[in-house]
């Protein structure tokens, strides 16, 4: 009797212990999407992820859209962005209806991650000297105060990356 109690107790034990280890090996993808968060910024420097740009025809306007993510300890401003293409670039805001230029540039607070996108914050290039055309690439320089020029090359495409 004693023999076949021990043999009980053990054969709980191990499907308990079975139980863990199979509801640890379970979580659902969303549990562990929770627990990874956002990619962690660029260790003292200044990066610019996903950007890219609307197809457009020859002398028209279009929106540079991306993610800067600022590493450094101090904040940055975007001034603008420069390539042979365009006559001009500005950064607009377009989330309060009035599509407002933003004198002095875009603000870039120390360690944080900024997205900019067409129906939102984004850098306008204004008067294109050729059409941009749909999986093409546009080269082009942001121009930041503190972290300098950033060569920047950019898909032509219809929507953002994570939306195609």
């Amino acid at each position: 009797m004693l023999r076949s109690l021990h043999a009980r107790s053990l054969l709980g034990a191990l499907s308990v212990v079975a139980l863990l280890l199979t509801a640890a090996g379970c979580q659902s993808p969303s549990s562990q999407d929770q627990q990874t968060g956002p990619p962690p910024l660029p260790d003292d420097e200044l990066a610019i992820e996903d950007p890219w740009v609307r197809p457009a025809p020859p002398g028209s306007t279009t929106a540079l859209s991306m993610t800067i993510a600022n590493g450094r300890q101090t904040p940055d401003t975007l001034l603008r962005a420069r390539a042979p293409i365009i006559d001009s670039s500005m950064v607009q805001r377009t989330s309060d209806g009035s599509g407002a230029a933003m004198a002095g540039g875009l603000p870039i607070p120390a360690r944080t991650r900024m997205t900019l996108a067409p129906d939102t914050t984004h850098v306008r290039l204004v008067n294109l000297g050729q059409s941009l055309d749909e999986n093409s690439t546009l080269i082009l320089n942001l121009e930041f105060a503190q972290s300098g020029l950033q060569r920047v090359q950019a898909p032509v495409q219809s929507s953002a990356p994570t939306e195609q």
